[in-house]
């Protein structure tokens, strides 16, 4: 792995969170347009992008996981990991239920609903508190930053 990147976590995690955004914001366009002609593709894009970032989130746990372990940090910033790690976790698997959730009501033919779109709403909130906190343990306390001292690396 080059060494400007410690771990590839951050690469997958920022896939897997424009992916569940983007989601969100075609599900709920969807559910704005029912009726039109368009509204069935908007959806078929939202629930792509949905599971899209559920398989990529596999991933980015895993890459998170390993990043726990093998980035450099001491005790006082374990306490910061272990909660974006709880946070993250948690997260994922409101994702996961509802991309499961979702495949299984497609696969039967159902069409978007109301519901899902609010849960879609709703689990962006876990998601933006995790990213908070993952981006605090980068820019407030420097975890997984190489230091380079001197001139610009490029």
């Amino acid at each position: 792995m080059p060494e400007i990147i410690p771990n590839w976590h951050p690469v997958f995690v920022h896939f897997t969170i424009a992916l569940y955004v983007v989601a969100t914001a075609l599900y709920g366009l969807g559910q704005i347009a029912r009726g039109r002609s368009w509204a069935g593709v908007v959806v078929v894009a939202a629930r792509i992008n949905l599971w899209t970032g559920a398989a990529l989130s596999i991933l980015t746990v895993i890459a998170g996981i390993n990043a726990f372990f093998t980035v450099a940090h001491d005790a006082s910033q374990t306490i910061f990991m272990t909660d974006h790690r709880r946070w993250a976790i948690a997260t994922a698997v409101i994702w996961w239920f509802i991309a499961v959730l979702e495949a299984g009501r497609t696969a039967q033919g159902k069409k978007a609903h109301l519901v899902i779109a609010l849960a879609l709403v709703a689990a962006i909130g876990p998601l933006a508190v995790t990213g908070w906190k993952g981006a605090e343990l980068v820019y407030r306390n420097g975890i997984g930053i190489v230091a380079t001292l001197g001139s610009v690396p490029w």
